[in-house]
């Protein structure tokens, strides 16, 4: 968690940037800090584009849980 919360910081001082892509960095975290993640994500969002990766369809439920009872991050 503390990886990704830099690289947010990072990407935010950078300005414009690639999109930060993470390949099933969650799949073995509990609920709480994947919705913790998801979160960060959201807030990544806000300065540059984020895509997430998984197969795993308990993180897609989280994932949409997160993101279709709010409009912001």
């Amino acid at each position: 968690m503390n990886m990704m919360w830099r690289k947010r910081q990072r990407v935010e001082s950078l300005g414009p940037s690639v999109p930060f892509i993470a390949d099933d960095i969650i799949e073995t975290f509990d609920h709480v800090l994947s919705e913790q993640v998801f979160k960060l994500f959201g807030e990544m969002g806000c300065a540059g584009q984020v895509i997430y990766l998984t197969h795993h369809q308990y993180l897609c439920e989280v994932a949409k849980a997160r993101y279709s009872e709010r409009d912001d991050p």
